[in-house]
């Protein structure tokens, strides 16, 4: 599936560098310099993680992103993967 994200390569967080136009991030209301913690059950501290993560499902599969904006609380968005090409 294809989130539709470009995060940092940092050891500390998985902050959003760019949201890909059209992405399912961008629908979901996901944005520049939030922070990645989790998906589904798994959690999210570097880019890696992310891309692990999101490569266990398929486009169409819903999921649920948790992540930071700014000093607040987690936030949880469900969304639907899409393909690649399909943005």
């Amino acid at each position: 599936g294809f989130l539709g994200v470009v995060c940092s390569d940092s050891d500390r967080a998985c902050q959003i560098e760019r949201i890909v136009p059209g992405g399912a991030a961008e629908a979901a209301g996901l944005i520049h310099l939030d922070v990645i913690v989790g998906i589904g059950d798994a959690e999210v501290r570097r880019f890696k993680d992310l891309q692990a993560a999101i490569n266990q499902h398929l486009p169409g599969d819903e999921i649920e992103v948790r992540y930071l904006r700014g000093s607040q609380q987690v936030r949880t968005v469900s969304l639907r993967l899409r393909k690649l090409e399909e943005k």
